[in-house]
């Protein structure tokens, strides 16, 4: 495609959420390819759902951006279920799955990869479902006084932990990023310590982006085998957190991940 011809498309079409559907018939098959590159997915899906309705749609196009949607965060949801807020995602997953088995799409020239946008399996691995031995645990603090503690002066009662029972204490009333990465960093934290803020941060911290890179430390460190067991610890017997091994409800084809 020309530089003219790309520049057209995305002063015409990216940027419009009122943009008129039959605007788009205009489009080729290779205008369809690089609006779906550079589409807006925030106000767009209307026209990626038109666009993959489309037997001028190549292969190509159709499997970018079935990846670029993510599949593998729909298969938590049954493939006949709602998925909220996110319905018309959804749909147009399911759309690209039936055309593609069914060879509706277009051959072209255009290649593409689903290893470019696939990315890895968010999985916990088995041994974060795994229960730690060492001594029962009980805690030095009521739940309260260490939910007021704030800052300087909660990082302070961190610090001066002498003992994995005593960091244990604070650490079974903690659910924020900030204060975990603090007791994870402490010499006392164990093996029962970490796995436990594991599954507190997955259950009541997993919107932040912090919690994300203290999770993947805490499943690394455990698989290298770098925490000491003191503090016994079973994530499945634990009030405060809900252990379940998720479970996919349908699967991605194997067709879909071949490149074209």
């Amino acid at each position: 495609m020309d530089e003219q011809r790309g520049l057209y498309i995305e002063q015409t079409f990216r940027e419009d959420p009122n943009l008129d559907i039959g605007a788009l018939s205009k489009l080729d098959t290779y205008d369809l390819h690089y609006l779906a590159d550079i589409v807006n997915w925030d106000i767009q899906v209307p026209h990626l759902q038109w666009i993959t309705e489309q037997p001028l749609c190549s292969k190509a196009t159709a499997l970018m951006i079935f990846w670029r949607a993510y599949p593998q965060e729909y298969q938590r949801y049954k493939w006949d279920a709602n998925a909220k807020s996110d319905q018309d995602v959804f749909d147009l997953i399911k759309t690209i799955i039936t055309n593609y088995e069914k060879g509706f799409y277009s051959e072209s020239d255009i290649h593409y990869s689903p290893q470019d946008d696939m990315g890895e399996p968010e999985l916990i691995p088995d041994i974060m479902f795994q229960a730690v031995s060492g001594e029962e645990p009980y805690s030095l603090y009521e739940s309260l006084e260490v939910l007021s503690w704030f800052g300087e002066y909660l990082e302070t009662r961190i610090e001066r932990c002498h003992s994995a029972m005593e960091l244990y204490g604070i650490a079974c009333h903690i659910t924020k990023p900030e204060a975990a990465e603090h007791i994870l960093k402490h010499p006392m934290c164990d093996k029962g310590i970490a796995l436990m803020i594991f599954w507190r941060l997955n259950a009541y911290a997993n919107i932040f982006a912090a919690s994300d890179l203290l999770q993947q430390e805490i499943i690394t460190k455990i698989q290298n085998d770098q925490y000491p067991e003191v503090i016994a610890y079973n994530p499945k017997k634990d009030k405060e957190v809900k252990v379940v091994k998720a479970k996919n409800k349908w699967e991605i084809p194997e067709i879909m991940k071949n490149k074209v």
